[in-house]
């Protein structure tokens, strides 16, 4: 459908410009000119509301305008199920202004899933339970480390900082290891070809932590990147990566970092 064509443009030029723009703020910052501040700041705003607030609602009118190509976007059951639930708090925590939209494209979604109106293919792959699990498992072992040895995280701002970002984690799986992968696929590229340029501009996206956090730029994410291009390799589904980039964002909370806030513009330094 060209609704889903134009949706699925628009995805990918915000994610572009938001790109561009935090790349030359951080020029910006290395070099300690504020010649740009404010054309940077005029660009990156609206570009980040848009984002923020419209990202889910774009990626829900993909995922319903392609009920019989959701496989391409290595999409299955069990990452609808996931992608429902963090619709339902992208609902409730931006509820104004597109956020009762979210409401109803998770009925939609939700709906379809409940009727079978998706046509997702069954892939040979362990069961999704028994990978949660693991997952989860290595993450409380990660909590109960940091609990002994560094202190007991903040429960409140943990529980606000997942609350806020977990949506956008799952829609991050669809743009780059969903429809980055699609796209890359139908130029004929190998898959591990893909998941190295898939990791690269996961990579480069996250550019804004160069400089606060050189340690989770140059090697956490880096590493995070391959492993959920990895997994989404064997298991042709972004449900298990969804789940694994969850819980690494949830990772960074024991060490005080409690959300990927909006990077501070080169006008706001101290």
């Amino acid at each position: 459908m060209k609704i889903s064509k134009y949706a699925g443009l628009l995805v990918f030029a915000l994610l572009m410009v938001k790109l561009l723009v935090e790349v030359i703020t951080v020029i910006s910052d290395v070099t300690a000119s504020s010649l740009w501040a404010d054309n940077l700041n005029l660009i990156y705003i609206p570009i980040y509301y848009f984002w923020q607030r419209f990202s889910f609602v774009l990626i829900s009118v993909i995922i319903l305008a392609n009920p019989s190509n959701l496989n391409k976007l290595n999409i299955d059951k069990n990452f609808l199920v996931l992608y429902s639930a963090a619709g339902t708090i992208y609902s409730i925590y931006y509820f104004w202004p597109t956020g009762w939209l979210g409401f109803l494209f998770v009925g939609l979604i939700v709906y379809r899933l409940l009727k079978n109106k998706f046509d997702l293919e069954q892939h040979a792959h362990p069961n999704s339970a028994m990978i949660t699990a693991i997952l989860v498992i290595v993450f409380c072992f990660y909590w109960l480390y940091r609990i002994m040895f560094v202190g007991t995280p903040v429960i409140d701002r943990y529980i606000a900082f997942f609350l806020e970002g977990s949506p956008f984690w799952v829609i991050e799986e669809v743009v780059f290891r969903g429809m980055l992968w699609a796209s890359l696929e139908a130029f004929g590229w190998s898959r591990f070809r893909i998941v190295i340029a898939q990791a690269l501009l996961f990579w480069i996206s996250h550019i804004h932590y160069v400089l606060s956090d050189p340690v989770l730029f140059w090697l956490r994410i880096p590493i995070l990147a391959v492993f959920l291009g990895i997994l989404v390799w064997k298991y042709k589904s972004i449900y298990q990566s969804s789940i694994a980039h969850i819980l690494f964002n949830g990772s960074p909370v024991f060490n005080g970092k409690v959300g990927q806030k909006r990077p501070k513009r080169v006008n706001e330094r101290n």
